[in-house]
């Protein structure tokens, strides 16, 4: 039952300042660790602490650079979670989407230039069949105006 209340006390003591969002710092790490430099995090159960820090401080260096917004970006670190502001998730989640927009735009790119050098290829022989073709038929047309003007021309002067 003292674990109930101390956990009870805690999240009331975090709500009190205005800090109404908590999560594990487990939790905070899977979803917030593409803020933060990959090679840095630790990735490990008992380094979750270090993590947070870290993704957070990465976090304030891009808030502080592009400065979303005017109002306060707050957060606190408890045992065993991190509790944060309405305004600090809202930024996390802007910065979040618009880094997996990012990345799916480059796995995109990556995929289109892909399957568009493994169908050239049969383009190319498509397009130079065509050219062939065209230029057949252009010959051919050539050709077939150049035997009518003859054809008149010497029905012309025999008859």
């Amino acid at each position: 039952m003292s674990h109930v209340n101390a956990s009870f006390l805690l999240s009331v003591d975090c709500h009190d300042p205005g800090l109404p969002h908590r999560m594990r710092f487990k939790a905070f790490n899977v979803r917030y660790r593409l803020l933060a430099p990959f090679k840095i995090l630790k990735k490990t159960d008992d380094k979750a602490v270090g993590d947070c820090k870290l993704i957070l401080e990465h976090f304030s260096q891009t808030i502080a650079n592009v400065k979303l917004s005017n109002a306060t970006v707050n957060w606190a670190l408890g045992k065993r979670h991190i509790f944060l502001s309405e305004n600090a998730r809202q930024q996390l989640e802007l910065l979040r989407e618009a880094r997996r927009h990012a990345a799916a735009l480059l796995i995109q790119a990556v995929w289109r230039g892909w399957h568009q050098r493994l169908r050239w290829p049969s383009l190319r022989r498509s397009l130079q069949l065509h050219g062939r073709v065209a230029n057949t038929r252009c010959a051919l047309l050539f050709l077939t105006e150049k035997v009518t003007r003859f054809v008149r021309r010497y029905s012309q002067k025999f008859y």
